[in-house]
């Protein structure tokens, strides 16, 4: 006996049942043989059937985790339903004990409800919603909220999306600075080259004088003045030039002391003159470092002028040493620190770990836009180094630039 197994008018297989004698079957035993024919088309129907089910809900599942954000499903009364298990270096350490509670507790760590609570807008309007928050711990987030509808095309739930953008915005950060420095340049190279000439002609009207003899009468002591006052000037151009440069220069081998002494030549007059006394302590055996120059110029020219602003209002003696030194690492690797130390205010014990936040300042908005030291650690990074900061509030801070020992430069 031959019964086809049909599913929707469709064949998708055969019953076949046989015997050994002939008429071993009858009438009763065909209805039999096709109603369990078509018992059997249903079963292996729905058997297909589940199988598409679990396949469709195991590529959703994969898809779900496979994200590398922290995605969420959260309820109408706020609870986690399922999540992706993306949760690595977020900050609420409640989050290790379980998922099982509110999203408010386990992702932000608060008890209540979060103030203007996005998903709320969500359920309200039935439009997705965004917001970029910033942590205590610097990192910065963009959150999304997306609403689920079931079949009768009502909320039931909400998808929370996190984005850890913190890299993100500091490179806009860092390009911004770029582009403001770029501007600044171009100005500085302008007025520079406008300067240039007319010294030109002071120093050489002054050294032919010199060489005459001078008017009749005139000290040669003062224009002895006149010349160097003058080359001083020139040379204070030329490395404002040499720093307003847009260029991108190859790394080179590069001595940190030149780098003190070239931005010294640029910013000693104005810390002088808000009565800020200046030491060096130099390592005059220091070895260079593979670096571009002008970049080093720019992390300690940040680092003189936020000494400076630290010591602004002080009533006590104010000072600003600068020192080269070199270390050993102890996997042997020699580093040439270039520190920057001040006797000022300090930084508040919960400033440390912002400092380097861009748009973090502690400064009016008219002094900071709080991007300075955030590109001076990108510099730093970029040469294979780094930033080290110590203060004692009340006593002062000192900042300090370690970068890796050229190996062939210190051959060399």
């Amino acid at each position: 006996m031959l019964d086809p197994l049909l599913v929707k008018g469709e064949a998708i297989g055969v019953l076949i049942t046989g015997c050994v004698r002939e008429s071993a079957y009858c009438e009763q035993d065909l209805k039999f043989t096709r109603q369990l024919a078509d018992q059997l088309a249903i079963c292996i129907e729905n058997a297909r059937l589940y199988e598409k089910v679990v396949q469709g809900q195991r590529e959703w599942e994969e898809t779900f985790r496979a994200l590398t954000d922290p995605i969420f499903l959260i309820d109408l009364n706020f609870n986690i339903i399922r999540f992706n298990d993306r949760m690595d270096g977020h900050e609420t350490c409640s989050w290790k004990t379980g998922f099982q509670g509110k999203c408010h507790k386990l992702l932000w760590g608060r008890e209540k409800k979060c103030d203007n609570c996005l998903l709320e807008e969500v359920y309200n309007t039935g439009s997705p919603a965004y917001r970029r928050v910033q942590r205590p711990s610097g990192r910065v987030l963009d959150v999304f909220y997306y609403p689920v509808l079931n079949q009768n095309n009502e909320i039931y739930a909400v998808i929370h999306h996190i984005k850890d953008i913190t890299e993100q915005v500091k490179m806009e950060a860092q390009l911004v600075q770029s582009a403001k420095l770029a501007a600044i340049g171009e100005m500085a190279a302008g007025v520079a080259h406008e300067l240039n000439s007319p010294m030109t002609v002071i120093i050489g009207n002054a050294q032919m004088l010199l060489r005459e003899g001078g008017p009749a009468g005139s000290p040669d002591g003062l224009l002895n003045d006149v010349v160097s006052c003058g080359l001083r000037c020139r040379k204070i151009i030329q490395n404002l030039l040499t720093f307003s440069r847009q260029d991108h220069q190859p790394l080179a081998p590069t001595s940190l002391n030149d780098v003190v002494e070239r931005v010294l030549s640029l910013i000693q007059y104005q810390i002088n003159r808000n009565n800020i006394d200046i030491r060096l302590s130099l390592d005059q055996d220091l070895p260079p470092v593979s670096a571009n120059g002008h970049q080093l110029d720019q992390v300690l020219l940040n680092f003189l002028l936020n000494a400076r602003d630290a010591l602004e209002g002080l009533e006590r003696d104010r000072e600003i040493v600068i020192s080269t030194s070199v270390r050993a690492g102890e996997d042997g690797q020699r580093w040439v620190t270039t520190s920057v130390e001040d006797n000022g205010a300090g930084i508040p014990p919960d400033y440390m770990n912002r400092i380097f936040n861009p748009f973090f300042t502690s400064k009016d908005t008219s002094r900071g836009t709080g991007l300075g030291l955030s590109v001076s650690l990108g510099i730093a990074q970029a040469h294979g180094g780094t930033i080290e900061v110590g203060s004692s509030q009340g006593e002062g801070s000192v900042f300090s630039l370690v970068l890796p020992v050229d190996p062939e430069g210190e051959e060399g």
